[in-house]
């Protein structure tokens, strides 16, 4: 029975991957922490909770998200957070040997005029919402680092999703998660 570790289970995405996991996969073990027993900026506290915690997988729906009127008024605050969850996670989940790490991207992170359907190609091939700039700046670093950390892995797989409807499915086949280059 596999220990999964869900970031970010109180919001809108982490919610629904606690959902479909609870309904597929019953026997799993959850590991939930919300704000107060784990701040996810503080590099020490995530480290000492995966090694003790020492879950097989971790998802990562966690992010500082706002509307138009936040993103546009505290972008310093979007970018600094969002960096900083996601080093903090990746890394700590590196070096406690967690075999699976699934990082939630954002479709904010591909250019504001993609062509439609997105495809995870267009990532970085034109300018973004000026609107959210700043989350969408900080998530893609996210992608990046996971990217260069599964290099250094054998065991470390990530999926980027665009919907959640992707993960829901990634989720309900975990044993197929894989690894998509960056």
């Amino acid at each position: 029975m596999p220990k999964v570790f869900i970031t970010g289970y109180q919001g809108m995405v982490g919610s629904a991957v606690v959902r479909a996991i609870k309904k597929s996969y019953s026997d799993w073990s959850i590991l939930l922490a919300g704000r107060n027993e784990l701040d996810l900026l503080d590099q020490n506290g995530v480290e000492k909770f995966l090694s003790q915690e020492r879950p097989d997988f971790v998802i990562n729906a966690a992010a500082k998200v706002g509307g138009i009127y936040a993103n546009s008024t505290y972008p310093a605050e979007f970018m600094h957070q969002n960096l900083l969850l996601n080093a903090n996670l990746i890394h700590s989940a590196w070096k406690n040997g967690v075999s699976r790490f699934l990082n939630l991207g954002s479709s904010c992170i591909y250019p504001c005029r993609s062509q439609q359907p997105i495809k995870e190609d267009y990532l970085l091939t034109g300018p973004l919402e000026k609107t959210n700039e700043a989350y969408a700046l900080a998530k893609l670093p996210g992608l990046k680092c996971v990217g260069i950390t599964v290099r250094n892995m054998e065991f470390f797989f990530i999926v980027r999703c665009l919907l959640i409807f992707m993960v829901l499915e990634i989720i309900i086949t975990p044993k197929t998660l894989m690894y998509y280059p960056l």
